[in-house]
């Protein structure tokens, strides 16, 4: 077993899962995939960013659970299914039960009037309970005509204060300051109620690694997994394709 919510998937597809209905037991952003591979305990890459290691045991079998989840469990809609519910808003229009994407730009929840909801973590793996974590990178380029006032505003972005108004939309790594932001919503009675998880997982988020040429090699992830997602199929024959297209990528070759 990968992970602990296979008995859910299991359980609850018979009892949420209606094929034509509609409605599903989950919609899981299959962009996040890698977070169910570290969590099996496996790798996106080597060490030195120059192969990748999804075609390891424990990347494919954790690709493999999410595909099965989709044509074998029928516990969650293929892609095509997920645009046509209106993919992310198909949680807050009722039509999923749950939904797997970063904790992150809470006003997309606001309008939710219908149901109250929630967050929870990613449910542990062999690996244990793994999380992850990206964003965005600011900087001030050497050879700009204003350096002082872009290392000013750089300044100003990146206090407590400012940082607690944009958590709206992503959470800041300022943990001072992704708790004064939730303090402010429990405040104004606004949902989830379990806040302290991003609190927790904050200390041992997983974050991608960078490389250069990241977007080409992201770029061969969808294309060689988008069938594997839409029709079902072998994780390892998709696996052994993205390493056998990403490697020389990595390798600049």
């Amino acid at each position: 077993m990968v992970y602990s919510l296979n008995n859910a998937a299991r359980g609850d597809r018979a009892r949420l899962t209606s094929t034509g209905s509609g409605r599903s037991v989950g919609e899981f952003g299959l962009g996040f995939f890698f977070a169910f591979v570290i969590a099996n305990g496996g790798e996106l890459f080597n060490a030195d960013m120059t192969a990748t290691r999804l075609n390891e045991p424990a990347a494919v079998e954790a690709i493999q659970w999410i595909a099965d989840l989709i044509h074998r469990h029928r516990a969650n809609p293929t892609p095509a299914v997920s645009t046509a519910m209106g993919g992310r808003n198909a949680f807050n229009n009722g039509q999923v039960a749950m939904q797997f994407i970063g904790a992150s730009n809470l006003n997309l929840y606001y309008p939710i009037d219908q149901f109250t909801w929630d967050w929870r973590p990613l449910p542990a793996g062999k690996a244990g309970a793994k999380s992850w974590g990206g964003g965005n990178v600011w900087s001030v380029s050497s050879r700009g005509q204003f350096i002082e006032e872009g290392w000013s505003l750089l300044q100003y972005v990146t206090n407590v204060e400012s940082q607690a108004a944009l958590a709206v939309q992503y959470f800041p790594p300022r943990k001072r300051s992704t708790q004064q932001f939730l303090d402010a919503e429990a405040k104004a009675g606004r949902p989830p109620k379990n806040r302290q998880v991003i609190l927790d997982v904050m200390q041992n988020a997983y974050v991608r690694p960078a490389h250069a040429r990241y977007s080409d090699v992201q770029k061969v992830f969808d294309e060689e997994l988008a069938s594997l997602w839409g029709q079902g199929g072998s994780a390892q024959t998709a696996a052994d394709a993205i390493k056998h297209r990403v490697d020389p990528i990595l390798q600049g070759r």
